[in-house]
């Protein structure tokens, strides 16, 4: 969660709205920048899953795996290289992780986090690295509980 959190933080710091990277991922199901075997890996989990969010959890589950790349950019120029020409980039054995990752990411505990990193970007509800933290914590906690077996029937 440390890794995500700064990783949040520095996209906001450098003004990189998801846009610019996540645009070309979604609208060409991270065919315009990624290798095709990878593509084909993002395609099984799009028709196994059934549902786009399949694509929303490659997409985390990618930056998760970049972020150190993403932490050493200083500037959005930077972030930018490392958004189009590093992550493609990555060897075959990390993306094929990525995929393994996405396919056993829990959306619904991940939900939170977005909601945090996308409030950020956009500037409404998180002001500050403090809340930012406070919040995710917060909404994680509210997220574990609502997915826990108790709270389900004990199913």
């Amino acid at each position: 969660m440390a890794n995500t959190t700064n990783t949040s933080l520095l996209l906001v710091r450098l003004e990189a709205d998801p846009s610019l990277y996540a645009t070309p991922w979604f609208l060409t199901i991270f065919a315009a920048n990624f290798p095709l075997g990878f593509v084909s890996r993002v395609l099984d989990l799009l028709f196994l899953e059934g549902t786009a969010a399949a694509l929303v959890k490659v997409a985390v589950c990618l930056l998760q795996e970049a972020a150190p790349l993403i932490l050493a950019a200083h500037n959005l120029e930077e972030l930018m290289m490392v958004m189009k020409e590093g992550l493609p980039s990555i060897p075959n054995s990390r993306l094929e992780d990525v995929i393994s990752q996405a396919g056993s990411l829990n959306i619904s505990r991940s939900v939170a986090i977005i909601f945090v990193i996308i409030m950020n970007h956009l500037s409404i509800f998180v002001t500050d690295s403090w809340s930012l933290t406070r919040w995710s914590l917060l909404c994680c906690r509210r997220s574990r509980a609502v997915s826990s077996p108790r709270s389900q029937g004990g199913a």
